[in-house]
């Protein structure tokens, strides 16, 4: 069977929380309770993008040391930290660059089965932690779960700031400041569109049972520590908060010290790629944003439950 592995095309599941183990009728179907960062690595086909206008902005807000283009940039990064990790995961897997996808319903099928050998279909591994993971199905139907989730997301998301911005454009008429809100509506519709073109894609190669999961002992290696290491590694205001007393509560398992070894795992996957300390970099700052996210809705949720179960008690206590 020939995988595009080969190609340096894969999918590596890195869990960032345990199960929250809550009821499935608090969850919806489309959801998952674990978060789980994707991490996609595709075969790249470089393309000549000099001159192109995110280059060239991106050259004029990035060589500032003073004034306003420098607050502006500080907002920008602030900005992208904001934004679901989820979603910049995705707009890391371009349809451009992965495996042609076929289409049967097209009289082009004959001419596709006489250019590929259909003995040996192209797969791409889903690579996971088998310590985290039951079985293979589960991670395999864990990343069907997300791509679901994330179609709704993403589809919500430009409908909405696609509503934003005829209203938006009216701020065009205000001499005193630049139109920002406009530039950010516009930005958003296209992230949207761009992680909801990914989102696609990917439920695409799912349906075509093109991603084949595959356990990998590199990646257990992250998660094999003692388990007081997982207790000292959360924020000090959720180390008071145990099994105990929030049983549905999920557990952060990965963290910045993590981080060398699970980058240096990537790389060994991209060794043959030109562009893999490019991508690694990437990585390192989309695992970052994404371990600062978890923890802040892991301590979210303590707010949540926690307030839940005063309400249970006084309503116990009457």
């Amino acid at each position: 069977m020939a995988s595009s592995s080969r190609l340096g095309a894969r999918i590596s599941a890195i869990p960032l929380t345990t199960p929250s183990r809550m009821p499935s009728s608090a969850v919806p179907t489309f959801t998952t309770n674990r978060l789980t960062y994707y991490h996609f690595q595709l075969p790249d086909r470089t393309r000549n993008t000099a001159g192109w206008w995110p280059d060239r902005a991106r050259s004029a807000f990035g060589t500032t040391e003073s004034g306003w283009k420098l607050k502006f940039r500080h907002a920008l990064r602030r900005m992208m930290d904001k934004i679901e990790f989820e979603e910049h995961a995705l707009k890391g897997l371009n349809p451009a660059t992965g495996p042609s996808i076929p289409n049967r319903s097209r009289m082009l099928w004959k001419f596709w089965e006489k250019r590929i050998d259909t003995n040996k279909p192209v797969q791409i591994p889903l690579l996971y932690p088998p310590s985290l993971f039951p079985s293979p199905f589960s991670a395999l139907s864990e990343l069907k779960a997300h791509c679901s989730s994330r179609l709704l997301s993403h589809q919500s998301g430009f409908c909405l700031w696609s509503v934003a911005i005829p209203f938006t454009a009216l701020v065009h008429f205000i001499p005193v400041f630049p139109n920002f809100l406009f530039l950010l509506s516009a930005w958003r519709v296209w992230s949207h569109y761009k992680a909801y073109k990914s989102a696609v894609y990917l439920q695409k190669l799912l349906d075509h049972d093109m991603i084949v999961p595959e356990a990998s002992t590199e990646l257990d290696t992250v998660y094999l520590r003692p388990p007081d290491q997982f207790q000292s590694s959360q924020n000090p205001g959720e180390t008071k908060y145990t099994e105990s007393t929030i049983p549905s509560l999920p557990r952060l398992l990965l963290t910045h010290e993590d981080l060398p070894l699970l980058l240096s795992i990537f790389e060994s996957y991209e060794s043959r790629r030109e562009s893999g300390a490019a991508t690694s970099a990437a990585a390192e700052v989309n695992l970052r944003r994404a371990i600062a996210q978890v923890q802040e809705r892991i301590q979210y949720t303590v707010k949540l439950r926690l307030a839940w179960l005063r309400c249970s008690h006084r309503e116990a206590q009457v």
